[in-house]
């Protein structure tokens, strides 16, 4: 049984690792110890606080700023595999977005993500959000600041899907921990 765990754990790391390129950055790694003396490896969540995200981009219409901060709100909740935070971040940008003028279907986006307690269903709708919010950002006047557009070859049986982020470290909100860094930088949106 252990054998059986233990080359199930070493498959696992195997393809994680080669499926997502060369990842030089490091995991957090605990290790604890369990009754039986041996060891066991766990990755450590990062601690998030969703209400002071750093965007560290600004738009020059204040309006894009309120949105894309709970579309980062999102994604860092996904990242987290925190679905009530991702559906407070649905809310919110709802709100954001009927002060933007957006179209419906792009409401009813939001308004999927704000509806769900399923990881699963709000990831699937954050990646058409993101290639919205993608479109959206691409027109407006960024005043300072870069976005990322990363992609995650693996994203919905490998037909992939894009985010955006603040950061050019990947943390994947499509699978979150169980393959973090998965992804790459595609393009830079100034």
């Amino acid at each position: 049984m252990k054998n059986t765990i233990i080359r199930t754990l070493v498959v696992a790391v195997l393809f994680s690792t080669l499926s997502c390129g060369n990842k030089k950055e490091k995991e957090n790694i605990e290790v604890i110890e369990v009754n039986t003396g041996e060891k066991e490896e766990k990755t450590t969540k990062e601690e998030v606080n969703y209400d002071e995200v750093a965007l560290n981009v600004s738009f020059s219409d204040t309006r894009y700023n309120d949105m894309y901060k709970e579309y980062i709100r999102i994604k860092n909740a996904l990242v987290q595999a925190d679905a009530a935070e991702a559906k407070k971040g649905g809310e919110n940008i709802g709100t954001a977005f009927a002060n933007i003028g957006v179209d419906h279907e792009l409401m009813q986006v939001a308004a999927e993500i704000a509806g769900s307690d399923d990881l699963k269903t709000q990831r699937k709708a954050f990646s058409d959000l993101s290639n919205a919010i993608t479109e959206l950002v691409s027109k407006a006047h960024i005043a300072s600041g870069k976005i990322y557009k990363q992609y995650c070859p693996m994203a919905f049986d490998f037909k992939g899907a894009y985010w955006l982020s603040t950061e050019k470290q990947i943390r994947n909100p499509y699978f979150g921990d169980q393959m973090l860094e998965c992804g790459e930088v595609k393009q830079e949106i100034q």
